[in-house]
């Protein structure tokens, strides 16, 4: 037998070829005649031995060699003897050393089992105690080797195997031989056509069972299973091979599957991938690589996270085109059912969706995978990939929703649509299209005004809107704004509602049997969202023609209409119905242009090219002109053509003031005039006609003649009336049940109380406007503030305000002669959601109450207690209470009964907002008062003991341990005289709360107004000694008996 070390030293031989100093033809030609004399030569290896031992030896060296040259002679038998060359004889020769290598392991691997079958059980537990570490095994080779090894297969690989591959297989092979800069002779080996077939199939007989080694195939795995794989897959999917020799590529397709059984997994991904993304136009590789990936890893559990590891562990994570790539070749696989695909990849995208820690280059690539398969098949894609991710959303359209939606994880459903359409993947139409069903629930869920949810589901709303066309984008629009259906886009259940968990995210409730009466308010939290998105879209043709075909959504006749078809059955509650739907889309309609007139960005949208908007607003105005019999829906009809009309005014306006209006814009402007006719002929309001004829002389004169008094006073109008219309006019709608008796009135539209105040505002306005000299010029800071106050501009309306709260301040005669009406004005500022504008509204009303506490503190009570305001609204009025009492100082204690019954009123409130709100005045009120809190103080402290105790929401504990420490800062000392009775009481309960409470900053509440009882007790028990002593030298001192 020839040893080990010897074949190992002939492979070391053969490995220095193609490094450097050992490129040349001479260096091949000298090793190899080394390796024939090695072979070839009969030399004694037992002679130092006995002649049994000699004689043995002697048997199995000529076996071995006998071997060798066999399988050498076969090799070399596939090639055509007249285009030999030495160095294709040298990667021959490596071959077959690498065989006879082998076949010695093998050999002595079993011959150490046979052995260890024959030692007794006994002595083998003994040598294993006596000796900790196991012994190695037979056929370890050493590291030294193995490198050794995997160096003269290379040569082999480079030479011989090269010289047979194809133009795709020998592409990866001829890269790695550049890599590594191996060179040996002027040229590649060449082998004819005719010899490659059967010599690279030789050869790779010889390979694969070395490959498949326990420890001489390891390394070789690591090093050159591209190289190799190459070679198998050329003689399994090569055409011209396969059509050839069919019976050869069944055998070595058996023999791939075998071998990628014993390899890891990642490293035979890993390489396939490789050798695909350097086959870019192949006609066999890069598909025969595709389809071992889809067969054997894709398709099985875990195979896309597999194959996406894989891609990521040999590209750049951060370059986007090889991340494509990776999603490519997952997205494109080719199978011959795409429904059994389909099938396979959606539960393999949906648990690596559902996984929180995944990296945003594993999340990029599944994404772009959900993306490409939406371009491959959208209908497959949303029944198998993106149903389970959008079905809670989807839940709340269900009839069943309230079942449905028990246990839904909304705001855990927004998050990840959020992150697979927006956070990390381009822009694509055919993945964007998928949202399609819940576009409803997601701009219901954009129109909520307090939760962080908001503004994920509006992003989501752009993203899908920025993918579609102009006329799709309006559709979608006009679907999402409730005035036009769509199969594919079903409304939210009317039986739920959208509504804020302790957490911060959302729930489900269900909605109460009147909720008509909140639609209103709810399509106006609509309107405001659909503007912002319209703004964030940046798209003028987008605004203009949505509003085109808003301007068709109005029509005022349908609800004159009484008649009934005789052949359609409808109940009285279907009219009723049919009647608020079409009073809902003019509201509808009316808000999205009222909103439309604040937000300079889209305004700037729509007028941009001011011929294509006129047409626009000539619609509007036909509109306002058509014929209503009910009141109430003739002034909406008012206010509709207010703003139309102050629109355009102000735009007109403002461009010829800054000389941008061309003529071409005047012409166009000219074409309202008859429009302007037909209003002042059907409108006996004296509001519109007034604008009517400033808006004439303004077009007529191109911006020369305008009578700036008369212009500012009708802006203030107007403007109060489209405030007055779009934010402090409740509408509130009662649909009649079955229970009531028949009766004409289908729908009843009450104003809240506070129209009544806006309507005093406006005419107010006009008094004001009257009451100056049409001739002077000259103006006082009222006068100026006023003015100032209907300003397009948000700095100057809320300096207004704050100059207002300054004339009260200094007691202005003519201001405070207008105190109804500026009530009404700071009432109305604290509906804005600029905080400049109503912090000054606050502080006006602040001010306000210190000048006329007997008017104002009753009526902002009031309207705080029972008054019919939005939770926000509430929230801002108790803080302009706050201040009120603080600017009130010792005229407090008369009006306390005021304040403490409207914060006891909202601390019972369902809204979490004004309970916390009115807590935290109650507590400002309570230190104020100091002792004059009187008798209620047990009250007080009863009502917040049960708030702590047995409220759910966090916020409200803590608002109410607040109080207990604001009250007992404002008793001071007096805290012993005033709580006597319920001292101990309170200290347990805080003392019980601080242990037991859940949540840190409860508990820190608890600590603090412990700590507020200690120092009012150490200063009751131990007072501060005054070491002073009075010297009086000119009075007398007081008589002390």
């Amino acid at each position: 037998m020839i040893k080990l070390q010897d074949l190992f030293q002939r492979l070391k031989e053969i490995s220095q070829l193609g490094s450097q100093g050992w490129t040349s033809l001479e260096n091949v030609r000298a090793v190899l005649t080394k390796l024939k004399d090695w072979l070839y030569s009969q030399e004694d290896d037992g002679e130092l031995m006995n002649d049994d031992a000699a004689a043995t030896l002697m048997t199995d060296t000529k076996a071995a060699r006998q071997r060798m040259q066999t399988a050498l002679t076969h090799l070399l038998s596939c090639v055509d003897v007249s285009t030999f060359d030495a160095r294709l004889e040298c990667g021959c020769f490596s071959v077959v050393i690498l065989q006879e290598i082998l076949q010695q392991l093998e050999l002595v691997s079993s011959r150490a089992l046979s052995f260890r079958i024959t030692i007794p059980e006994e002595v083998t537990e003994k040598k294993t105690q006596n000796n900790h570490v196991p012994p190695a095994p037979p056929s370890l080779i050493s590291i030294q080797q193995t490198k050794v090894a995997v160096d003269a297969l290379r040569v082999a690989m480079y030479t011989s195997i090269l010289g047979c591959l194809d133009a795709e297989a020998s592409l990866y092979v001829k890269i790695t031989l550049a890599r590594t800069k191996f060179v040996l002779g002027p040229d590649l080996v060449v082998v004819p056509q005719s010899c490659q077939h059967d010599l690279l199939a030789a050869i790779m007989k010889i390979i694969l069972p070395v490959m498949r080694h326990e420890s001489l195939g390891v390394s070789i795995q690591q090093s050159l299973l591209p190289e190799i794989l190459s070679s198998i897959l050329e003689l399994c999917f090569a055409p011209m091979g396969v059509k050839t020799y069919p019976e050869d590529a069944a055998f070595f397709r058996q023999q791939l599957e075998d071998l990628l059984r014993t390899i890891d997994m990642s490293l035979t991904l890993r390489c396939l991938l490789l050798l695909m993304g350097v086959v870019q136009d192949g006609v066999w590789l890069k598909k025969g690589c595709r389809a071992l990936v889809v067969r054997r890893f894709l398709m099985k559990p875990g195979g896309i996270e597999a194959v996406v590891h894989a891609g990521l562990s040999i590209c750049d994570q951060q370059d986007w085109q090889h991340c494509e790539a990776v999603a490519a070749v997952i997205a494109q696989a080719k199978t011959s059912d795409v429904n059994i695909l389909f099938a396979s990849l959606g539960p393999q995208l949906w648990e690596l969706i559902k996984q929180d820690n995944l990296t945003p280059e594993v999340f990029r690539i599944v994404s772009l995978v959900v993306a490409k398969l939406a371009e491959r098949s959208a209908t497959m894609t949303a029944l198998h990939v993106t149903s389970k991710l959008i079905q809670p959303l989807l839940d709340t359209t269900h009839p069943n929703a309230v079942s449905l939606c028990e246990n839904s994880n909304l705001t855990l459903c927004i998050s990840r649509v959020h992150k697979l359409f927006v956070e990390i993947p381009p822009p694509s139409p055919a993945l964007t299209h998928l949202l399609r069903p819940i576009l409803k629930p997601l701009v219901t869920v954009a129109a909520l005004a307090t939760t962080h949810l908001r503004s994920l589901a509006r992003q989501i709303i752009v993203r899908y809107l920025s993918q579609l066309s102009q006329d799709d984008v309006v559709e979608s629009l006009l679907v999402m704004s409730n005035l036009k259906t769509s199969a594919e886009s079903a409304a939210v259940n009317p039986e739920i509602r959208f509504s804020i968990d302790d957490d911060g995210g959302l729930k489900v409730d269900t909605q109460a049997e009147s909720h008509t009466g909140i639609v209103l308010e709810e399509d106006e939290n609509l309107s405001i969202c659909l503007i912002s998105i319209l703004e964030t879209l940046k798209n003028s043709a987008v605004v203009l023609q949505f509003y085109e075909k808003l301007a068709f959504c109005i029509d005022f006749t349908t609800l004159n209409r009484k008649e009934v078809h005789s052949r359609i059955l409808l109940t009285d509650e279907d009219l009723k119905m049919d009647r608020f739907e079409a009073l809902r889309k003019i509201v509808i309609t009316f808000s999205l242009l009222t909103h439309l007139s604040e937000n300079e960005q889209v305004i700037k949208d729509l007028f941009i090219n001011l011929s294509a908007a006129l047409p626009v607003v000539s619609t509007f105005i036909k509109v306002s002109c058509q014929k209503c019999e009910d009141e109430q829906q003739r002034q909406i009809q008012i206010s509709l053509i207010m703003n139309v009309l102050m629109l355009i005014f102000c735009y007109a306006s403002e461009r010829s003031s800054r000389k941008k209006m061309s003529s071409q814009d005047w012409v166009g402007l000219k074409d309202l005039l008859p429009y302007l006719e037909e209003v002042a002929q059907s409108k006996n309001n004296e509001g519109i006609l007034l604008l009517v004829e400033q808006l004439r002389n303004l077009v007529l004169t191109h911006g020369v003649v305008e009578d700036t008094n008369i212009a500012c006073e009708n802006v203030k109008i107007g403007n109060v009336v489209k405030n007055h219309e779009r934010r402090s006019t409740t509408l509130i709608v009662r649909v009649n049940g079955a229970k009531e008796s028949n009766t004409d009135a289908s729908v009843k539209v009450d104003v809240s109380s506070s129209s009544e105040n806006f309507q005093e505002n406006m005419n107010a306005a006009t008094s004001v406007s009257e009451m100056k000299p049409k001739t002077s010029w000259t103006r006082n800071t009222f006068e100026e503030a006023m003015e100032d106050l209907f300003s397009p501009l948000l700095p100057i309306r809320g300096h207004a305000i704050l100059t207002l709260g300054k004339l009260i301040q200094k007691r202005d005669k003519e201001t405070l002669s207008h105190k109804e009406h500026l009530l009404s004005i700071f009432q109305f500022s604290l509906k804005e959601e600029d905080s400049y504008l109503y912090l000054m509204a606050v502080e006006g009303l602040a001010v306000l109450g210190d000048a006329f506490p007997d008017e104002v503190v009753k009526v902002l009570t009031q309207e705080f207690s029972t008054g019919n305001r939005s939770v926000e609204d509430r929230a801002k009025l108790a803080e302009a209470l706050t201040r009120t009492t603080r600017r009130l100082g010792s005229l407090l204690p008369n009006y306390k009964g005021f304040f403490i019954n409207a914060f006891l009123t909202g601390v019972r409130d369902k809204e979490t907002i004004v309970r916390t709100a009115s807590l935290s005045a109650l507590g400002d009120v309570c230190k104020l008062l100091h002792f004059s809190l009187g008798p209620i103080v047990h009250e007080v402290f009863e009502m917040l003991d049960n708030v702590v105790k047995n409220d759910d929401d966090v916020g409200v504990r803590r608002a109410a341990l607040l109080v207990v420490t604001l009250l007992l800062q404002g008793l001071g000392c007096d805290t012993f005289t005033v709580l006597k009775d319920v001292m101990r009481d309170l200290y347990r309960s805080l003392r019980f709360i601080h242990f037991t409470d859940t949540d840190d900053v409860v508990r820190l509440h608890a600590q603090l107004a412990m700590t507020e009882i200690d120092t009012i007790t150490k200063q009751f028990l131990l007072p501060r000694l005054s070491l002073t002593k009075r010297i009086y030298v000119a009075d007398l001192p007081p008589n002390t008996f």
